[in-house]
This record gives structure tokens, sequence and C-alpha cells, in this order.
């Protein structure tokens, strides 16, 4: 029970041992403020369609970033069956801090307070109305693992992949540096920004990652996966230049998929860009518009490149807490 100080002398080790857990602030604002953001997240990620779109997003921008099979398929099936709950490969994962259980939930005291409550066995007797309620809820844990499968397909693959070539730790850091959504930075006003507005530090880490993957080891992969991509957005934007229903289609539908007509109908397939890498494209998309395209001009792509960094890689400056009474107040959705 005594109190034991030491010295470290290595910044950077003071630095990773202090950021094993929050050290930010605690603010009574940012709490308020990072409520809102959690239950507009929360909203958005419950959703199945919202799950299905960012495994494929997640397929094709791990290909780019991480040494895995670029064969997208085969990674989310044996990736996806690597995560089962009696896989050893799962909590083998888990343990070694590859793997997220429903993003950093499990790092969050109020979350673990709710488990804790759960985990009585008398909960399992509906004579109350809570614990009906609660006998409810094992039904949506059931729907939140299904979602950890979803988002940890990817990371279990690239696992599979290296953890015979560099060990367990080396690999369990690769799967979750994938997208590592425990980093949160160590400056106050980047802290205050990432809690208090959605999905901005998913995008920030996302962009930190395709960053770092221009090293000489990873940068081979990245360049090939994203020029690929470039190239085949920029001949699917040549091949429906003269496709109407294509330009009647909202801006931000094209900005966030690939929308693909489907033969015989007048429906569209909307294939889902990953987020950094499918910005990328969509500013190679809206340039090539401006020479296949007599009705646009430059404002118009300095327009929608702005919408595509605000809106696509979430970099809004306006906090979760007052945007809906922003775009209430002035009776005008920037999304759409």
């Amino acid at each position: 029970g005594e109190r034991v100080w030491y010295e470290v002398h290595d910044p950077m080790v003071l630095q990773s041992l202090l950021s094993l857990n929050w050290s930010g602030s605690e603010a009574k604002a940012l709490k308020v403020f990072s409520t809102f953001k959690r239950m507009f997240t929360f909203g958005v990620t419950a959703s199945p369609a919202f799950k299905i779109r960012n495994l494929i997003r997640d397929a094709m921008h791990s290909i780019a970033v991480g040494d895995m099979d670029i064969n997208i398929f085969e990674n989310v099936r044996k990736g996806y069956a690597a995560t089962a709950e009696d896989s050893v490969i799962y909590w083998s994962m888990l343990a070694g801090g590859g793997a997220f259980s429903f993003g950093f939930l499990h790092d969050d005291p109020s979350a673990i307070r709710r488990i804790l409550k759960r985990g009585v066995k008398e909960a399992r007797i509906l004579d109350t109305p809570k614990k009906a309620r609660a006998f409810l809820g094992k039904g949506w844990d059931a729907y939140s693992e299904m979602g950890n499968r979803l988002e940890n397909a990817n990371r279990a693959a690239l696992y599979m992949k290296r953890v015979g070539e560099v060990g367990h730790l080396q690999a369990s850091f690769e799967a979750r540096d994938l997208l590592n959504f425990s980093s949160h930075g160590n400056w106050v006003a980047t802290q205050w920004l990432i809690s208090s507005i959605g999905f901005l530090n998913a995008r920030m880490q996302g962009m930190d990652k395709l960053g770092r993957s221009l090293d000489k080891k990873q940068r081979g992969r990245m360049l090939s996966v994203v020029g690929s991509l470039v190239l085949a957005s920029v001949l699917y934007e040549l091949s429906m230049g003269d496709d109407e229903e294509y330009k009647e289609l909202p801006d931000w539908v094209r900005d966030t998929y690939w929308p693909i007509k489907i033969p015989g109908t007048k429906d569209w397939f909307y294939l889902p860009k990953p987020f950094e890498i499918g910005a990328i494209t969509s500013v190679a998309q809206r340039f090539t518009q401006q020479f296949i395209d007599n009705s646009v001009n430059k404002k118009f792509f300095a327009k929608r490149t702005q919408e595509i960094l605000t809106d696509q890689l979430a970099f809004d400056w306006r906090f979760q807490v007052f945007k809906p009474i922003l775009e209430v107040a002035t009776n005008y959705d920037k999304f759409r």
C-alpha cells in the first residue's frame, strides 16, 4: 500500500505509460460534448447497412496499409471465421491487443460498470421489468458481437498472415494498427476536438496510417493500391460522362460511392469508397469532370473538394452538440 515513485529518463517511455489510460481533460463541458458525440456515433454505427459498408471500406483500405493478401474477399472470409467466440486466434489477438471489442468500449469505466452489473445469475430470471430489459439487452449484445467480428475480420486476416513471420506481439500490433481507435493524441486541443466531433479521431488515425505507409517497406504496395483505385475511378468517370442519370445523382452519393447501374433496371448499386483513399479518388474524379463536363467550373471543383474534406474526412469544426441546432436554425443540411 505504499506509494512508490520511479524516475523515467526517456520521454517517449513516460508518455507511452501515461497513454495506457486516459490522461486528458476531465472538464465537465468536455463530458457533455463527448456524450453527444458518442450518441451520434452509436446511432450511426448501429445500422446494419453501416456495418456492411464499413467492412467493404476496411477491406480495400487494409490491403493498402497492411502487409496482407490482396484478395480482399479471402481476407474477409478467413478473418471473419477466425473471430468466432471459440477461436484461439481471436482470444490471442484480444490478449495481445490486436483486436477491438466495439471500439475501445472496455477502456471506458462506465462500460465496465455496466458489464459487471449484467454479470449476476439472477438477471436471467425475468421477474421484473428491469430484468426483462436486461434480457433484451443480451440480444443487442449478440448483434454487437457480430459487429465486432466484422470490424476485426481484416485484422484477424493480417494477424494470421504475420504471426508466423514476426511473432505474436508484433503481429498483434500490426493488426491493431490497421486503424487504432484507442489512439487519441497528447495535445489538449486535439483531445477536445476528437471527443466532440463524430468520427474525427477515426479519420485522423486513418490519415496518419496512410501517411506512415509511405515508408520504404509499405510504400510500393500503398501506391499500387491507391494508384489503381484512382486510375479505375478516372476511367469510371470518363465512361459515365454522357450518362444523364448518373449526372442527376446527388453530389454526396458520387463522392462517397461508386454508383453502378444494375442492368435491366433504373436502380443503382452503391459501392462504398474507403474513407481516406476514397477521398483521393473522389478528388481525382472531380478533377476529371472539369475536362468532360462543360456545366462545371473551378468554383464547383473547389466546393466539392471542401465538402470531401469536411464530410468524408470529418474535418468539420462544428461540435456534435451544436451541429443539429445550427442546421435546424438555418434550415440547411450541409451534407446533402
